[in-house]
């Protein structure tokens, strides 16, 4: 089961089992750490998110290489029946250029799922895992910012175009 999809099956357990923890948990590494294990790094601006039905995602390719069963599947559209698709576009890449996908999916915000609630017209950096449905989460070290100049952003960026040399 890849990682992200046992962590999103992870919090909903949690959640439904104890309703005071919402809170995400997850290990946020470094800049660096986040880079070296990602398969595609890059900058974007999302230009619309759309709510879809969980039941349209395509779980056969997920399901093939982490053998998740049927009712694994029915289980998760069942407890998240909606995601969010976002369209983007991208301002720089820093590693994988061909692993960039059309769009990225998020499930819709909530407390303690760890998602990054993308918003139309806000930057972000996105760390991908090369998972076959791929969530944005803070969990991968993604992150949003609305001044690219500002004194946070700044020396990640420029961290992260040091280390796309």
């Amino acid at each position: 089961m890849t990682t992200l999809f046992r962590t999103a099956l992870l919090a909903i357990v949690a959640l439904l089992m104890s309703p005071d923890a919402f809170s995400c948990s997850c290990d946020i590494g470094t800049i660096d750490e986040n880079f070296e294990e990602s398969v595609a790094t890059f900058r974007m601006r999302v230009t619309a998110t759309e709510l879809r039905p969980s039941s349209e995602l395509d779980f056969a390719a997920l399901a093939e290489e982490d053998d998740i069963s049927d009712d694994e599947i029915a289980e998760f559209i069942e407890d998240i029946p909606e995601y969010v698709r976002v369209s983007f576009e991208v301002i720089e890449v820093f590693k994988g250029e061909s692993n960039i996908p059309t769009h990225l999916y998020e499930m819709t915000f909530s407390p303690g799922n760890c998602g990054l609630g993308l918003m139309t017209g806000v930057e972000y950096v996105i760390f991908l895992s090369g998972e076959p449905i791929e969530f944005a989460s803070f969990c991968s070290g993604s992150f949003g910012f609305l001044n690219a100049e500002g004194t946070e952003i700044k020396p990640d960026l420029d961290r992260l175009r040091e280390l796309a040399k």
